[in-house]
């Protein structure tokens, strides 16, 4: 829930959006319940207790109670910030906001993560850039108006947020969908390739045309399908030379011309290891398997 503030403390300080210049400085404090903070532009430097935080545009980190830090500005930019609890709490009589340094914070009033919420910051990039920024200028409307109902509201607003910040499966996905969109790609090329003479070398040249490293293009492509590019190739072009040995009077020179090698010999042993027996062998099973007429 956003955090309660005091009846006679300014919302503003605990749910906002500001643009600040080179050098802005925030004073070093403790906070007692949890800051999120979102940055739409700019470059800010973030000092939680011994750590350095370099926080850039589109990326948000949450600061948990109890924890000395400050913010300043590198790069001119936007920051918003949200101060909220994991949980609904009753805030007692007398608690603090925030205790600057050096006075001395009241452990006692922090608002702690349960158990099941990671009890450090945490930290991730925005991956939603529009919709996140949007629910939290819809955040800041409701928290604003003070009226009981929007206040509930707000809740639902702020887990929307949470939400598309922290899970996961937004982002697995998106990768997946990459990973199968360019292992696709990868399978095009080299369907492509099994007529053309081509070793090892002139297969990674051809992938790595697609903006990466063949190492990882060869992990994508065997995640997705089990067999590296490579040995892909060589299946398909195996395939392929079983078709021609059958429908065709080809030499066997031939066919293994025909599907991309240039040497009959490692093409034989090749055909071996993938079916068993040899190119000559297969095609003399021909008559046996033709139907009847």
């Amino acid at each position: 829930m956003p955090s309660p503030a005091p009846p006679d403390f300014t919302r503003k300080s605990l749910c906002g959006c500001e643009e600040h210049s080179r050098g802005w400085v925030e004073a070093r404090r403790v906070i007692y319940d949890h800051e999120l903070i979102l940055i739409e532009s700019g470059e800010f430097d973030l000092e939680c207790e011994d750590r350095l935080v370099k926080l850039e545009a589109l990326q948000f980190f949450i600061v948990p109670p109890g924890v000395w830090h400050s913010t300043s500005c590198r790069l001119p930019g936007r920051r918003h910030f949200l101060h909220f609890d994991w949980e609904w709490v009753r805030v007692r009589e007398g608690s603090p906001v925030m205790t600057f340094f050096p006075a001395h914070p009241q452990t006692d009033f922090l608002r702690r993560a349960p158990e099941r919420i990671p009890s450090g910051w945490i930290e991730g990039k925005i991956e939603e850039p529009e919709r996140v920024f949007a629910l939290l200028d819809r955040l800041r409307g409701m928290l604003d108006s003070r009226q009981s109902h929007e206040m509930i509201a707000a809740r639902g607003v702020l887990l929307e947020l949470l939400l598309r910040l922290l899970d996961e499966n937004p982002r697995v996905q998106q990768r997946v969908r990459h990973s199968e969109e360019l292992a696709y790609r990868m399978r095009a090329c080299l369907d492509r390739m099994v007529s053309t003479p081509s070793g090892e070398q002139a297969v990674c040249a051809a992938l790595e045309a697609l903006g990466f490293s063949y190492a990882h293009l060869s992990r994508v492509f065997r995640q997705q399908y089990g067999v590296t590019p490579v040995g892909y190739l060589h299946s398909m072009r195996i395939e392929r030379a079983k078709q021609l040995l059958k429908q065709t009077d080809l030499k066997v020179f031939a066919v293994a011309s025909s599907v991309g090698y240039a040497d009959s010999v490692y093409f034989s042993r090749l055909f071996k290891r993938h079916t068993g027996i040899s190119p000559a062998r297969f095609r003399s099973t021909r008559a046996s398997i033709l139907p009847e007429v």
